[in-house]
């Protein structure tokens, strides 16, 4: 006998008419029921009055029925609906997110450390508590979100990174604060609305949002450029975080948006719940101020920061195309090896050229080095496949920020020094090294899931139909130590 997944067994209860969907899990049978007691009493899909309109008694018939419920055209439907309805504002918020995080790196460039008398280290010390502020709200801002939900937590988080605040360190501790924990928490909440090979190429739309905050302001009205910035910024990032708190549905909720029939609210669900089962669990229920706007528009844009566009384009073309071919073949494992293979000679050729070289033919390089197939998106999407648990799904999904966030400023921030520069060939070397050992480990991945995958085929083709209906009944093995749960490659 040979098995990939254990067939889930779904039941439904009507125990009220209008009653909310609360899902349930026994974590003994691995069985899944969709209870829907305690439900709001709301005046629509009454199904009492009309049963074949309520949300719920179409997903407890679809989940009865499987994916031949419903037709690949209704499915392409309620992907649209929901790309529409909910990628646009996450899209919007994660740029919110790069704007408030990245604003601090912009201002850099003008006087602000001398016109708040800051000096370098104190600059060090800021973005230090920021990092370590950051990294500890990561697994308690799960916690949160797992008990209020993402829709809750996500906006006050969101709200928090512009408000007023006084004090450099006392802004960087409070912003790593606010920010701890956002990145996991919209993986979370989007998992809950798209199976899994459909996810790595909306988190590539999310994150080409960082490329977007490209920006630099001038003195205007007798302000400070950085002053400008922060003005701006906060105000954007607060009213996005507000707005977030009415736009951000709840998956939780019965109706969940008014942009979906009910038919099609239950084939989101059911669609979710059948990828993957894992998920069901998150389905439970002053001065006046003359501004001269032409002055401010014409000032955003800075001749050395255009010269990164084309990186940015390019990395964020790479990134939707791995992206989307890492979905359709359902494959993660050979896209890091890919981006490795695109550094390598670009770092070596960096390396190569010598000191009195154009500096347009070091600029073609730097640009594809810079440009190359980001494969993050494609990354968090492996991590969240291969969870197969709600819980563990958010704690992984803190822990891979946790160490993006250590390589990226403190490894990455110690990559080229001073002695180093102008070309940094120590630090490109540095770079092939990270590249290979990137490439051998994504390799090394492949093979022991594979391994991994052949050991527990095995295991159950060992197993009579009567051991493996115990071994799902019985088994202590959750997530994705389960026998009959395949590794995704």
């Amino acid at each position: 006998m040979s098995v990939n997944r254990a067939p889930s067994n779904f039941s439904a209860t009507l125990s009220s008419p209008t009653l909310e969907n609360v899902y349930a899990r026994d974590d003994n049978t691995q069985n899944l029921s969709l209870n829907l007691e305690n439900s709001e009493d709301l005046p629509v899909y009454n199904a009492k009055e009309d049963p074949e309109n309520d949300p719920d008694v179409i997903l407890a018939r679809l989940l009865k029925l499987g994916e031949s419920a419903w037709t690949v055209e209704e499915e392409k439907t309620v992907r649209r609906k929901t790309d529409w309805r909910f990628m646009i504002w996450a899209c919007c918020m994660f740029f919110s997110l790069e704007l408030d995080r990245a604003n601090i790196s912009n201002v850099l460039t003008t006087n602000f450390l001398e016109n708040l008398h800051i000096t370098t280290q104190t600059y060090n010390l800021g973005q230090t508590l920021f990092l370590i502020c950051f990294l500890v709200m990561e697994i308690p801002s799960q916690m949160i979100i797992r008990y209020f939900g993402p829709e809750v937590w996500i906006p006050v988080m969101m709200s928090g990174w512009g408000i007023d605040r006084s004090g450099y360190l006392a802004t960087r501790a409070l912003l790593g604060v606010c920010e701890g924990g956002f990145i996991p928490g919209l993986v979370l909440y989007l998992s809950s609305f798209y199976k899994s090979h459909e996810l790595a190429i909306r988190f590539s739309w999310i994150l080409g949002c960082i490329f977007l905050h490209r920006y630099r302001m001038k003195n205007v009205n007798g302000w400070y450029d950085w002053q400008w910035l922060f003005l701006l910024e906060g105000i954007l990032t607060t009213v996005i975080g507000l707005a977030t708190t009415v736009i951000l549905p709840s998956v939780r909720k019965k109706h969940i948006s008014r942009v979906y029939t009910p038919r099609e609210v239950a084939i989101l669900r059911a669609k979710v719940i059948l990828d993957d089962d894992s998920k069901i669990s998150g389905l439970e229920r002053g001065r006046h101020l003359h501004i001269d706007i032409k002055t401010i528009l014409l000032s955003l844009f800075d001749r050395y920061l255009l010269l990164t566009i084309p990186a940015s384009a390019l990395c964020i073309i790479c990134m939707l195309i791995v992206s989307k071919c890492s979905d359709k073949f359902k494959v993660r494992w050979i896209f890091p090896v890919i981006a490795s293979l695109w550094l390598i000679p670009n770092l070596i050729a960096l390396i190569a050229l010598p000191d009195n070289a154009n500096r347009w033919a070091r600029f073609v390089p730097l640009t594809l080095i810079v440009g190359y197939p980001y494969f993050h998106p494609i990354m968090i999407a492996w991590i969240s496949q291969n969870s197969n648990d709600h819980e563990r799904r958010a704690i992984s999904a803190a822990w891979y920020s946790i160490f993006v966030q250590c390589g990226a400023r403190i490894a990455g921030s110690n990559i080229y020094q001073a002695r180093d520069k102008p070309f940094y060939r120590v630090g490109n070397s540095a770079l092939i090294g990270i590249a290979t050992a990137n490439a051998l480990t994504a390799i090394a991945t492949k093979i022991w899931y594979t391994y991994s995958n052949r050991q527990r085929a095995r295991m159950l083709d060992n197993m009579t139909p009567e051991d493996y209906e115990d071994y799902k009944l019985n088994t202590k093995d959750l997530g994705n130590k389960r026998a009959d749960f395949k590794l995704y490659t």
